[in-house]
């Protein structure tokens, strides 16, 4: 079923097998996934999966542009320090997106990823069907009618006859014409897989046409008898779409603009061909096979229009293979081949169950259904499997990235201690870094129009140079994954991410879901969590249920059990519920813990669009037991283990009371603006109020320093409520033009600091290969003892794109620190120097 070709994917395979078998970590990359397809409107729709729930803030430009930024927050406990540093992945192969750079390590400017198109494009982003998923929408090339042009002296001319519109109750049947003879050198002859119409008895009837249709006098016209087979041209189309006077008035669908092309036959894509040339050929292949269909039902040729409909669908995916599905079914209905069009639209709605012709697809298959009740009945009682279309032959993809960059950081610190009117300097220097970090992201593809298998590999490597410091070696991801397109099911086989279902973490297992209705799908997972956690991993299995999948509002919900060394570490139910559209989205989610009977996890967070113009809104309200809580807890802070504290007698009930103890309790709720009050200047403003709880004292502490077997942990105080209000302004062409600049000013006041912040970025492309990008911190901060600290830090990264596959950058930056304690009697100065130089390369 799979027909996958092992000789492509061994080496790829290989690797997984190797790595995950060396490396018992996982990464803190955020990064899953990323999937690119066309949705039903012909757009592009670029899909970004993350490892951790994440809050969508704004992008940067927006509109039509050939970039942006996203920004966005990061909804976890994922430490800033064990964020990938230039985390970067490769899109898969497409015609459009360019390449996607994942950035986390900017802790002034935040998380965000940058996107880079082939060329300007008009995009949305919005957050996908949970809070683990970006959807960057890419529009499709606006349809423009094309003005027919005066034939050049000598050129045959082709004239379409309108059809007549169709009766209520069935398409109105033309008749059929003997098959198209030998093919011309416009029309090369072609092997079709699908399906060859038969070859029908000559007509003597002439085809309907409209009694409003003016036929020029000059125009050949058929005589009444037989139909002759129209010559149809394959032209190269002038720089606005062909149109094709098809459907809109006469009850059937508008035939699709047909995009320039030029015709090249339907020889096969070279093997050596990547995959953006293949989809090109195709979307060029496609594009001419349906201006013949299209012209081919308009003089009544419907057996030629479905030999070139079934071509386009024999294609690879492409452009066109939604359009071609519809009138394939259309073309054959009109052949009078009632029960096999019948088929074809049933394989429409299966396929794109809201593509943008499912609404007339649903009202014509009614409509038959009054008029033709027997012949519905006998085609349920033939098969009761789904009906599918013929499936294409497979294509084969492999792409990935590799990046290696070396990093050395060098520290000097000079501080001088008061005592008294005697001052004691101290000075200290340190090379604090020397690192070669190495990226390597792989996937290999084999897929068809119902089939999809994925081999999927990430693996982060980091080699220490300094003494004393180990290597350390992480897998993020080693899975095969397979999804059918048409019955709707898949599962993910290896080292994966938790995508929601209660999951807390990347994990060694299965996952697996089955669309067992239109719109509800059921989900199954076990596995081993594969993070670095305290004591044993745990293992886990846990079942959930999705609904509205394809609906603007939907949800899901789950039930999931997490056992280690033969006791339950955590039993809990949640699911989330969300809404979106073109402008407004919702999402909340509710983790609740069966064990604790407390709530887990509770978050709501929406986005306010303006549409492109005014103001967009965003919020969040969040609060979560930190860490997530389970039974491990118990242990937190001490060096005891869970199988020594049920040695000495503790029971269940006393580990869950020591667990809660030790999990602290994060608030966080944030609303923010931003204005567009130009196209090159958007400006915003951010409050956020955020506390993390306190924990009493817990365990035992002996007079003579000793603890008890289950260790001593000491009160931890309350941060109280820290709130902090930021402006922002983001330009566009300020310095250069094309260049993106940010600007913002903060300030925060707490319980225990008051800090004040500035910070300047920007982003420019120097010329074609090279870029440039500067940012400049400076932050103040006044502690509830006295103690003050200043901090500045300015930063430069410069890129070449050496191939367009290859690209080499260098960083430079330095970061002078001055602190003062009123309680130490102290003054310390220190200054930071570091640099970094690498490559990325995409195969």
């Amino acid at each position: 079923m799979f027909r996958i070709k092992l000789h492509r994917l061994a080496l790829s395979f290989f690797a997984v097998i190797l790595l995950d078998i060396v490396s018992p970590y996982a990464s803190a990359e955020i990064i899953d996934d990323i999937t690119v397809h066309q949705d039903a409107s012909g757009g592009t729709d670029t899909v970004i999966k993350f490892t951790v729930p994440i809050q969508y803030l704004r992008h940067f430009p927006q509109g039509k542009s050939s970039s942006t930024s996203i920004y966005f927050n990061i909804l976890n406990t994922v430490p800033i320090d064990e964020w990938q540093d230039y985390e970067s992945h490769r899109t898969p192969p497409s015609d459009l997106v360019q390449e996607i750079m994942v950035t986390t390590r900017d802790r002034g400017t935040g998380p965000k990823i940058h996107i880079t198109f082939y060329r300007p494009a008009e995009f949305t982003v919005a957050m996908g069907g949970d809070n683990q998923t970006l959807v960057i929408h890419a529009k499709p090339v606006t349809a423009q009618q094309n003005n027919e042009s005066k034939p050049a002296p000598g050129q045959s001319i082709v004239i379409p006859v309108p059809v007549a519109a169709a009766p209520i109750a069935v398409i109105a049947a033309t008749p059929k014409s003997p098959p198209v003879s030998a093919p011309s050198a416009a029309t090369p002859a072609v092997s079709v897989a699908k399906e060859m119409p038969p070859a029908p008895a000559p007509a003597t009837v002439s085809a309907p046409v409209a009694a409003s249709a003016p036929v020029p006098a000059t125009a050949p016209v058929a005589p009444s008898g037989d139909i002759t087979a129209p010559k149809i041209v394959l032209k190269p189309s002038s720089s606005k779409p062909i149109h094709i006077p098809l459907g809109g008035k006469d009850g059937l669908p508008p035939f699709p603009e047909i995009d320039q092309y030029v015709p090249q036959g339907t020889t096969p894509a070279p093997a050596n061909a990547s995959l953006t040339d293949k989809i090109v050929i195709a979307n060029n292949q496609a594009a001419a096979l349906m201006e013949n269909g299209g012209n081919a039902l308009l003089t009544g040729q419907t057996f030629a229009a479905i030999d070139s409909f079934n071509q386009v669908l024999n294609l690879p995916p492409n452009k066109y293979t939604e359009d071609a599905q519809l009138w394939v079914g259309i073309a054959k209905e009109r052949s009078g081949q009632l029960s096999k069009a019948i088929l074809e639209f049933n394989s429409y709605l299966r396929l794109y169950p809201d593509g943008k012709s499912a609404k007339w697809v649903k009202d014509r298959l009614a409509k038959l259904k009054l008029s033709q009740p027997a012949l519905f009945a006998t085609l349920d009682k033939q098969s009761t499997a789904p009906a599918r279309a013929q499936n294409t032959e497979f294509q084969y993809s492999e792409f990935g990235s590799l990046s290696m960059y070396y990093y050395q950081g060098a520290s000097q610190t000079n501080t001088v201690a008061s005592a008294g009117a005697v001052q004691t300097p101290t000075n200290f220097s340190l090379v604090d870094q020397k690192s070669l970090i190495t990226n390597l992201n792989m996937t290999a593809r084999s897929y068809n129009n119902e089939y999809d298998n994925r081999l999927v590999f990430q693996d982060f490597y980091a080699a220490n140079f300094l003494p004393g410091q180990q290597n350390i070696s992480m897998l993020g991801a080693a899975y095969y994954e397979m999804r059918d397109r048409i019955v709707d099911y898949s599962f993910r086989v290896g080292r994966q991410s938790g995508l929601g279902g209660g999951v807390m973490g990347r994990f060694d297992g299965v996952s697996a879901g089955y669309g067992f209705v239109p719109n509800w799908r059921v989900n199954v997972v076990a596995g081993q969590l594969s993070d670095f956690t305290i004591d044993s991993k745990p293992t886990f299995y846990g079942a959930s249920v999705d609904f509205g999948t394809k609906s603007q509002l939907g949800g899901s919900v789950y039930g999931i059990t997490q056992q280690v060394n033969g006791f339950t570490d955590r039993r809990a139910v949640g699911g989330n519920l969300r809404y979106f559209d073109q402008r407004f989205n919702i999402m909340s989610m509710v983790d609740y813990d069966v064990l604790f009977k407390a709530v887990n996890i509770f978050t709501v967070q929406g986005t306010l669009n303006g549409g492109g113009s005014g103001t967009d809104y965003n919020f969040l309200l969040d609060r979560r037991r930190s860490p997530v809580l389970d039974i491990r807890n118990a242990i937190n802070g001490t060096t005891s283990t869970i199988a020594t504290l049920m040695q000495n007698g503790w029971s269940m009930s006393d580990l869950i009371l020591l667990a809660d103890q030790r999990t602290t309790v994060s608030s966080m709720a944030q609303v923010g603006m931003t204005n567009h009050m130009s196209e090159k200047w958007f400006i915003g403003t951010d409050f956020t109020i955020a506390k993390t709880a306190g924990m009493t004292a817990s365990g035992t502490l002996l007079p003579d320093g000793t603890t008890g077997v289950e260790g001593f942990v000491p009160t931890i105080p309350s941060t109280g409520n820290t709130w902090t209000i930021t402006e922002r302004a983001t330009g566009l062409g300020v310095i250069r033009p094309q260049d993106t600049t940010n600007f913002s000013v903060s300030y925060s006041r707490g319980a225990l600091i008051t800090a004040e912040g500035f910070q300047a970025s920007n982003h420019v492309d120097l010329q074609e290969k090279w870029t440039l990008d500067s940012t400049f911190f400076l932050n103040l901060q006044n502690d509830n003892t006295g103690g003050k600290m200043h901090d500045i830090s300015p930063t430069i990264r410069v890129a070449y794109k050496i191939r367009r596959n290859l690209s080499a950058d260098t960083q430079l930056g330095l970061d002078w620190n001055k602190t003062s304690s009123s309680v130490l009697q102290s003054t310390s100065t220190a200054l930071r120097e570091f640099f970094a130089f690498g490559f990325r390369l995409d195969f």
